[in-house]
């Protein structure tokens, strides 16, 4: 995968433009990588998105498709993005996922079931029944 991400301080993202490159071995019949590319939003605001995904062939056997090829790989991406740029800015993942996730429908995706206020009082109760910061200093003191 090659990317390139703009973000903010507060770990927003702004803009990306991720290629990524599935090897389908000798048969590019069953590539998931298109698949993988539609997944890739997952719940996150993808406004600026740029995603180009690319089918490799090589020497290799041909894999078998499973149920709901590509998406696990796409959604994977798009975690260890949000991942990385809380690490990169010191950030706690669970807050760049909140600031990152889109709570409205926009033009060439899915309506929501969800809108932003019913959403972040769903965070929040999921939160605090989770024990999460609890949780996330106990692990800290762990660690330390």
């Amino acid at each position: 995968m090659i990317l390139k991400v703009g973000i903010t301080k507060d770990g927003k993202m702004i803009a990306a433009k991720v290629d990524f490159y599935n090897d389908t071995g000798c048969d590019k019949n069953e590539a998931a990588s298109f698949q993988a590319a539609l997944q890739f939003y997952n719940c996150y605001d993808a406004e600026a998105y740029k995603i180009t995904p690319y089918v490799v062939l090589t020497d290799t056997p041909s894999t078998t498709w499973m149920r709901a090829p590509g998406s696990e790989c796409g959604i994977a991406m798009s975690e260890i993005i949000m991942d990385h740029i809380a690490s990169e800015l010191g950030l706690d993942p669970f807050n760049v996922r909140l600031k990152n996730v889109r709570t409205h429908g926009s033009p060439g995706h899915r309506q929501l079931p969800w809108d932003g206020e019913n959403f972040q009082k769903l965070i929040d109760k999921l939160r605090v029944s989770s024990n999460y910061d609890e949780r996330k200093l106990r692990i800290r003191k762990f660690n330390e």
